[in-house]
């Protein structure tokens, strides 16, 4: 196996894949030891040191980065923590930008009838709580959406705050609507993103209906 250079070059993490993705291992309750012991093993032959660790990602990598917690013990609080830390941080912004980016889309859909971006941001397994607390399901936004240009002028993104917890993020924000009628008013909701098998989707959201900020 021809491992590159440490500098700059490309390298190889098939050994560490192998250690760290081994059901044994994983799933052991014994798991801090056995981790410990086959990640030293492959430092000690010179397989892979702390550089390699550090460019492992989540988007081919997830348990690896998971089983970041259990190596502590071997490179010391500092060591571990802190690519888990900048990799997470890296991951998030990335993340927020297609949340941010995709919660605007579904936004303007209301009056489009566009509906690309529901198709592509909404899991199979969906479920959403609307305005008079019925729940509805995917294919559901997707013919109301269809629809909603019947009833909708404009439909605008307005302020949108997202919080991380590892593979799950909350998006809340709200946005300013109008109807053919004249009749104005805002959507406040609660979107969960979930990442699975490397993408976000939204898997749950609760709407409210409220009336228009005043200016």
């Amino acid at each position: 196996m021809q491992i590159g250079q440490r500098d700059g070059g490309p390298r190889s993490f098939s050994k560490l894949r192998s250690a760290l993705h081994a059901d044994e291992v994983l799933h052991s309750g014994n798991i801090r030891y056995q981790i410990d012991g086959a990640i030293s093993s492959l430092l000690r032959q010179k397989i892979v040191d702390l550089r390699d660790l550090t460019m492992l990602t989540l988007d081919r990598y997830e348990d690896e980065m998971l089983a970041w917690r259990h190596v502590e013990p071997y490179f010391g609080d500092c060591c571990c923590a802190l690519p888990l830390q900048l990799w997470e941080q890296k991951d998030h912004k990335e993340a927020e930008r297609y949340i941010l980016e995709s919660e605007r889309q579904w936004a303007e859909s209301v009056a489009t009838g566009d509906t690309s971006a529901i198709e592509r941001i909404l899991a199979d397994d969906f479920i959403g709580v609307d305005p008079k607390g019925r729940l509805y399901k995917k294919q559901q936004m997707i013919a109301d959406t269809r629809n909603a240009p019947k009833s909708f002028v404009s439909n605008r993104l307005n302020d949108v705050k997202v919080r991380f917890y590892r593979k799950t993020a909350v998006a809340q924000g709200s946005e300013t609507w109008e109807k053919h009628s004249g009749e104005r008013g805002r959507f406040v909701w609660t979107d969960t993103w979930l990442r699975r098998n490397g993408r976000w989707q939204i898997v749950a959201a609760e709407d409210l209906s409220a009336p228009e900020k005043a200016n």
